[in-house]
């Protein structure tokens, strides 16, 4: 019988991005992937913590507590240098004001423009980079738990102008000089290679089959 192994997000565009990037890593291990999406009823704690690594863990211990399987929880952001690096660990819910017809990563961005170009009116690009904490919880017997958190991070630019189809969040405006291309201009398995999300899932999944 496979291992069950639950991506806690809701956010189809990571759960996808998460896929791949185990699909591969796990290829010879018999394990089941499933995401918050598989679960309505069940929702995610308030990310109250101080950092990455708190939110995640946060996460992912416990959904691990409520549905007593392996749970495998992110907590990611963009910081930006000339925003005194934010807007960090609230960059899913920058923008507390959608307007009609928005959503959350439309006013996200909407908002890091205005505020962008509002400080710094003649700047056409932001030093940023992006963060990831994973935190993997396991339970292996009743109110005990394995726990790894690993953090990962990739630096580029905030450019003005969108770029590209793919990705989600801030990725049509987080450029990276040395591939000349926004991170929506990669293919999966191109971010893949160079993702913060990527390099800290690498660590982290080492020996889980």
């Amino acid at each position: 019988m496979a291992k069950k192994l639950i991506i806690a997000t809701h956010n189809r565009g990571k759960q996808e991005e998460f896929n791949n990037l185990l699909n591969r890593l796990l290829k010879n291990c018999s394990v089941a992937l499933q995401s918050l999406r598989d679960y309505p009823d069940v929702t995610l704690p308030e990310e109250n913590g101080d950092s990455y690594e708190d939110n995640a863990f946060l996460k992912a211990s416990y959904i691990a507590k409520t549905l007593g399987v392996d749970v495998l929880a992110d907590d990611s952001g963009l910081e930006v240098e000339a925003l005194g690096d934010g807007p960090g660990i609230y960059s899913a819910r920058y923008c507390k004001h959608k307007q009609a017809n928005e959503t959350q990563d439309q006013a996200n961005n909407r908002l890091l423009l205005d505020e962008l170009v509002r400080l710094y009116p003649q700047k056409k690009e932001f030093k940023a980079r992006y963060v990831c904490a994973l935190s993997l919880v396991q339970p292996y017997a009743p109110k005990e738990f394995k726990i790894k958190i690993y953090r990962n991070e990739i630096s580029g630019l905030i450019v003005l102008n969108p770029r590209g189809q793919y990705g989600f969040g801030y990725d049509p405006y987080f450029y990276l000089p040395e591939l000349g291309k926004t991170c929506a201009e990669l293919t999966q398995e191109e971010k893949n290679q160079i993702s913060h999300r990527g390099k800290a899932l690498n660590q982290m999944m080492q020996g889980y089959c």
